[in-house]
This record gives C-alpha cells, sequence and structure tokens, in this order.
C-alpha cells in the first residue's frame, strides 16, 4: 500500500498507525503534490506495480485570492482537475 502525500512528513503518523493497527509493515508514502504536474509526473514514472484502488481526496476550494500552479493553471483548477490524475 501507498500513502501518496504532499508532505511525505506529515503522512508518517498516519502511516505508522496503519502499519500498526493492520500489521501491515508494506505501507510506504511517497511524495505528489496534485499542485504541481512536476511532482504528479515523478510520482507516475517511480509507480510500478498494478493499481488496484484509487482513493482521490485532495481537493482545494474558494482560494481566496487568484493563485497559479507552477504551469500558471488557476490555483483551484490547476490541482482539483488538472493535477487529478484519475480523469
Amino acid at each position: 500500500m501507498t500513502l501518496a502525500a504532499r508532505r511525505p512528513e506529515a503522512a508518517e503518523g498516519v502511516a505508522a498507525e496503519l502499519r500498526q493497527s493492520t500489521g501491515n509493515d508494506a505501507i510506504d508514502i511517497a511524495a505528489l503534490d496534485l499542485v504541481d504536474l512536476r511532482s504528479v509526473k515523478a510520482f507516475a514514472d517511480l509507480w510500478k506495480w498494478p493499481l488496484h484502488i484509487l482513493v482521490n481526496n485532495a481537493r482545494i476550494m474558494a482560494v481566496p485570492e487568484r493563485q497559479e500552479t507552477p504551469q500558471g493553471f488557476e490555483l483551484q483548477f490547476g490541482t482539483n482537475y488538472v493535477g487529478d490524475t484519475s480523469r
């Protein structure tokens, strides 16, 4: 199982809890920031296994001031639609 996280260090606690509660030591964390397509590509390039399930819950909404992704997309659109590789 792989947990893809924008901040892998922040996901370590969740991974440790899952390892303990399930007895599965094969729970890894990988960096994935949907805001930056370079991160999406790097994650996809490293993925070498079958994909059995995908849970998408990384969404942003109502950004108070216009912000852009590194590729120039408006932040909400770039994260929720362009960076969401399941579409």
